[in-house]
């Protein structure tokens, strides 16, 4: 049997796949990262503005203790005073630190030595001196003294992630209290660095 031969005219080349299509599905590929990353950045900023620029903070009445970590420029010493003066509770227990020469020990270690008749100051070193070290700490304290209530005082920017420690180490009511102060682009990084570590590695209060 003789087959059928195809006539091709020298200098014609076959017909090309239409690129169309390839195109299409690039551009909705794009399309879509662009979506996911818009969507990741819109989140991003709404969990830091949540939880660091405006974090959820309270106007406690009456607590067994007022906290003040350690850190910061003073702001946080400054707002547990204003709640002490407010008779809020008759105990403050500080924060101390291991940096005795940062501005904001100079008054905390005035305190510490003095100890003001109005009420009782307590003062503690945390080992490890960390977030996750005061909240071991104090709550020890806290169930020592039968402490139920606590307000915790901290900067903005600290205030999530220092409560969320308390409320796993301690079983009592925290009452969150910011002192606002002016964040650095720094301070974020550091406190979405801890964040992620106390959600994902360190999850326990021990």
């Amino acid at each position: 049997m003789v087959g059928t031969a195809t006539y091709v005219p020298v200098g014609d080349e076959p017909p090309h796949a239409d690129p169309a299509p390839r195109r299409r599905r690039l551009r909705r590929l794009v399309r879509a990262g662009l979506a996911v990353s818009v969507l990741f950045v819109v989140i991003l900023g709404w969990l830091t503005a949540h939880w660091f620029l405006w974090p959820h903070t309270t106007n406690p009445t009456q607590a067994d203790a007022v906290v003040v970590l350690g850190g910061g420029e003073g702001e946080r010493l400054t707002r547990g005073l204003e709640l002490m003066n407010r008779k809020v509770s008759n105990v403050l227990v500080l924060s101390t630190g291991t940096d005795w020469f940062a501005p904001a020990s100079v008054p905390v270690k005035s305190l510490c030595n003095t100890h003001p008749p109005e009420f009782e100051v307590v003062c503690i070193a945390a080992e490890p001196d960390s977030t996750k070290g005061e909240a071991m700490e104090i709550s020890k304290l806290a169930e020592a003294r039968g402490w139920r209530r606590v307000a915790l005082v901290t900067t903005d920017f600290h205030l999530t992630r220092s409560t969320r420690w308390f409320e796993r180490c301690f079983s009592g009511t925290i009452y969150p209290v910011g002192a606002p102060a002016a964040s650095s682009v720094d301070e974020i990084f550091h406190e979405w660095l801890g964040t992620a570590d106390q959600f994902l590695v360190d999850r326990s209060c021990s």
